[in-house]
């Protein structure tokens, strides 16, 4: 598949997934405020890897991706029914560190420069 059919169908499957996880009622879900973040799909469209970063600075993520994966079969049904491709791919949830890890390495500058 071309790179971009992938990353419009990465951008679609983004936008309707924000949408889906807003009916999620599991309370470990719904208790919570994230956002998706990015979407990697696999090139035969059968998997993708949706990462999710919480709002919030005190959450607990273990329970937050849990209750994510646990809805996992009830928000591949709804994306579905919501875009257009042969079959709806496998969804494995997965935390975004990117934020924390630049904050690390932010930090860490800052020291060396102050020395």
């Amino acid at each position: 598949m071309a790179v971009f059919l992938l990353s419009r169908a990465e951008e679609n499957i983004k936008r309707e997934l924000t949408n889906i996880l807003r009916d999620v009622k599991d309370y470990r879900v719904a208790n919570n405020l994230f956002s998706v973040v990015a979407v990697d799909l696999s090139p035969d469209l059968s998997h993708a890897k949706v990462y999710i970063r919480s709002l919030l600075q005190e959450v607990d993520e273990k329970k937050l991706l849990n209750g994510l994966n646990s809805a996992a079969g009830f928000v591949r049904s709804q994306l579905a029914l919501k875009i257009k491709l042969r079959k709806a791919p496998g969804i494995i949830f997965t935390i975004d560190r990117s934020a924390r890890n630049w904050e690390t390495v932010n930090n860490k500058l800052q020291e060396i420069r102050g020395k």
